[in-house]
């Protein structure tokens, strides 16, 4: 799955976790953010090497903050980060299959949810008949 992808999926599952659903849904949800996670900690740990990697750093080999936290970067070293984050983004990780959440028990909850969250779950939402599809 593109890091990309698991970033929005683990958004959207973070947001119905939240949410009061029957104990099958909220099971389901709660199974993919444990999944969703392994994936997301290999993300963390690309990043951090990433800004270790190209972040300005003081003469005791410190990464240098800005006045908001914000890890500085020289001109060239920024642009390269964000090249190379760019890059894992569209990298792919070896994820687990998701379940897929039943349409109905989302309807039936009368959880309101914002269009973007639809979009990024459209492959692990599945309409009631069907039957339990694993991605």
């Amino acid at each position: 799955m593109k890091v990309i992808d698991i970033l929005k999926i683990s958004e959207a599952f973070s947001f119905l976790s939240e949410k009061e659903l029957d104990l099958n849904t909220a099971y389901m949800i709660a199974n993919n953010l444990q999944k969703l996670s392994v994936g997301q900690n290999v993300i963390a740990d690309k990043r951090k090497k990433l800004v270790d990697n190209y972040g300005t750093k003081d003469h005791k080999g410190e990464l240098v903050l800005g006045e908001n936290g914000d890890v500085q970067f020289s001109p060239a070293n920024k642009a390269a980060f964000f090249a190379e984050m760019e890059k894992l983004n569209e990298s792919e990780i070896d994820m687990e299959t998701l379940a897929s959440i039943p349409k109905k028990a989302l309807f039936e909850s009368g959880i309101k949810i914002p269009p973007k969250y639809i979009l990024f779950l459209s492959d692990y939402i599945r309409d009631s008949t069907d039957a339990k599809k694993e991605e």
